[in-house]
């Protein structure tokens, strides 16, 4: 019986995986079509700017985001809900002097960390930043902003007290607990995905 039990556990564990790798596939080629689809309607190239302007809605859909930036040439060009000029600006001269790799940057928690703690970000909970190669001298970078997703977790706690109890009225305590200040977590997918918008 326990071998049987564990030949099961093992087969649906390789299923799992293997429903996961592909889930994660098409999500890649839906990001990847997004770019081909754009480029099919226009004869000529599209700057960042027209692209971004295009597929932004398309963009915050898939990455689950609310509000994205191109940041090029000192300049920001922003769709949906994202700080000001002026706190993007700082934040991308950060990212500049301590994200010296080509890597996606990412955080569920802007107001504690260290990179974006003190700017004024008031509606954004999580950032995903990419550098974007544009030049040799200067990277641009393409931001996702998250908004607040409220956590509850529940709990349960058994009798602590020594010695037990001989009668226990009720035999766990639970509560839940609420966490704020956090962005829902950004999958590894969805990183893997904003460096293929980055490349290309």
């Amino acid at each position: 019986m326990r071998d049987a039990v564990r030949t099961l556990v093992q087969m649906a564990t390789q299923r799992m995986l293997l429903l996961r790798a592909r889930q994660e596939a098409r999500y890649l080629q839906r990001v990847q079509d997004s770019l081909v689809l754009s480029a099919r309607t226009r004869s000529e190239p599209q700057s960042p700017q027209q692209l971004l302007h295009e597929q932004a809605a398309i963009w915050m859909k898939l990455f689950r985001a609310h509000g994205v930036v191109l940041w090029v040439n000192g300049g920001a060009y922003q769709a949906g809900v994202t700080p000001t000029p002026e706190a993007i600006s700082q934040f991308v001269l950060r990212l500049e002097r301590t994200h010296v790799h080509s890597g996606p940057w990412c955080t569920r928690e802007i107001g504690k960390e260290t990179l974006t703690a003190s700017l004024a970000m008031p509606e954004q909970c999580g950032a995903l930043a990419v550098p974007l190669p544009m030049s040799s001298t200067q990277r641009a970078w393409l931001i996702f902003f998250r908004p607040e997703q409220v956590e509850t977790l529940y709990w349960a706690m058994q009798p602590t007290t020594n010695p037990k109890p001989a009668v226990i009225l009720a035999p766990s305590v639970a509560w839940s607990e609420e966490i704020v200040g956090r962005s829902e977590a950004w999958l590894r997918v969805e990183r893997l995905a904003a460096v293929d918008l980055g490349k290309t």
